[in-house]
């Protein structure tokens, strides 16, 4: 939990809290490492899996929106500077 809660910036138990949704739902599966007890491994289910191209093309089209009539050096000037300005924080 540790690792995808740093990957998204949210606190370990709000991820805890969803991932525990996504295994009700039956879109991830949850078991502890053999060689660590402490670390919870997270995989995605067949049905999860099917969700992918839908997640994929809902990602490319907010992309689309975001950036729609910026140029690619602009797009990539926001970047960085967006990164210096989390970086102060």
């Amino acid at each position: 939990m540790k690792d995808i809660s740093e990957k998204i910036e949210r606190d370990k138990s709000t991820v805890t809290t969803l991932v525990d949704k996504l295994v009700n739902l039956g879109y991830v599966t949850k078991q502890k490492d053999l060689k660590d007890s402490r670390i919870i491994l997270v995989s995605l289910t067949d049905k999860g899996k099917q969700l992918k191209s839908d997640f994929e093309e809902i990602s490319k089209e907010l992309m689309a929106t975001v950036y729609k009539g910026i140029k690619e050096e602009e797009k990539e000037q926001l970047i960085k500077t967006l990164k210096k300005i989390k970086n102060n924080f």
